[in-house]
This record gives C-alpha cells, sequence and structure tokens, in this order.
C-alpha cells in the first residue's frame, strides 16, 4: 500500500536515518525519469514528437535530446514542451513537479504572466 506524502514527512522527521528510509520506502520515491514521462504524455495524448517540437518552438535537435534523455530540460523548456503538447495547467504542473522543478506560482510575477498567457494560449488553441 502507498503511504501518502504527510505519512511520508511525519516518517522523515521522526528521526529515522536516511539510509532506513531509502531502503525501507524505496517504492514510495519518484525515480522517472523525464524523459521517459515525455514519452508517456507523447503516447497518451497521441501526438507525434516532430509536432510537439515545432509547436513548442523548440530548435529540432534540442527537443529530440530532451525525449531521448541525452540532454535535461530547463524549467521554461519544459513550460514550452507543456504548451506543444496542449497540457491542461494542472498537467503542466505535475510535469514540472516530476522534473524537480517549481510549479508555476501565483505569486511570482514571471510565473503569474506565464500562467495568464499559458491559459489564454490554451482556450485560444481549445477553440480551433
Amino acid at each position: 500500500m502507498k503511504a501518502r506524502t504527510q505519512e511520508l514527512l511525519e516518517i522523515l522527521t521522526s528521526g529515522i536515518s536516511i539510509e532506513n528510509y531509502y531502503r525501507t520506502y524505496e517504492q514510495e520515491l519518484q525515480q522517472i525519469a523525464i524523459s521517459d514521462w515525455l514519452e508517456n504524455l507523447l503516447l497518451k495524448k497521441k501526438l507525434k514528437k516532430a509536432n510537439v517540437i515545432k509547436c513548442a518552438e523548440l530548435d529540432r535537435t534540442y527537443g529530440y535530446q530532451l525525449f531521448n534523455g541525452t540532454r535535461k530540460p530547463s524549467r521554461d523548456s519544459l513550460i514550452c514542451l507543456g504548451m506543444g503538447m496542449m497540457l491542461s495547467l494542472d498537467e503542466l504542473q505535475i510535469l514540472l513537479k516530476v522534473a524537480r522543478f517549481a510549479p508555476l506560482y501565483a505569486k511570482d510575477q514571471r510565473d503569474s504572466a506565464i500562467t495568464v498567457s499559458y491559459t489564454h494560449l490554451r482556450a485560444h488553441e481549445t477553440r480551433r
């Protein structure tokens, strides 16, 4: 049975050694490669890499490197890929978390501008 995040936090703060924690809760720790996550999104949404990279306005070579795992994406690149895949805002937030980046934060000026632009673009694209 999977432990909830709050339960794991309580265990971590109870004085357990990190080695014992890793050994005991190995299955609970997220260890998926971002390239695998991106591939799963492509399959789920029935998208082609070439189209996503083009829509994301990323360099073609760099985009393919992100998908095959030879390069690690920046936070901005993931946001662009999210736009290229037409991910919902919730899906984009999950993508950022999986890649170990901070999700878009409404109290941050830049992030709030990205959020407004992102949701506006999505609304415009879904009307097509």
